[in-house]
């Protein structure tokens, strides 16, 4: 049974919990294309900061690229709705961006299963009696 003590499945309790220490976040990487750059600059504000770390820059940047793929494959089903190759190809590149915006939670039940706590809130009283 899954989560019983002495049973496969083992401990759940962390399960979702990101314990690696917080190191600013991914860096946008030099060389991206002005399209790859917006659209990168699109999902980092989309995404909450405080569970990304600097490793995460390698599969955003993925994401990124697929991001833009689909978009020029929609483009040219536009153009030849009865191009059956680049509809499957379009479809494929959905798919491979389903699975990897899992991973950052990028939909609500997403989050929820991988807990994705909201972000502190900021109070604007406390912070300007600190400065």
């Amino acid at each position: 049974m899954t989560g019983s003590f002495g049973r496969s499945g083992g401990n759940r309790r962390f399960v979702g919990k990101d314990g690696s220490k917080q190191d600013g976040g991914p860096v946008k990487p030099s060389g991206l294309s002005e399209q790859a750059s917006s659209k990168w600059d699109e999902l980092i504000g989309q995404l909450p900061h405080h569970e990304l770390r600097r490793i995460d820059v390698h599969q955003l940047e993925i994401l990124v690229g697929l991001v833009l793929e689909a978009k020029r494959l929609l483009e040219m089903l536009a153009a030849n709705p009865a191009d059956h190759p680049t509809r499957r190809l379009h479809l494929s590149t959905c798919q491979h961006i389903s699975r990897l915006s899992s991973q950052f939670g990028l939909s609500p039940a997403d989050r929820k299963r991988i807990d994705v706590e909201p972000e502190p809130e900021i109070d604007e009283l406390e912070e300007f009696i600190r400065s």
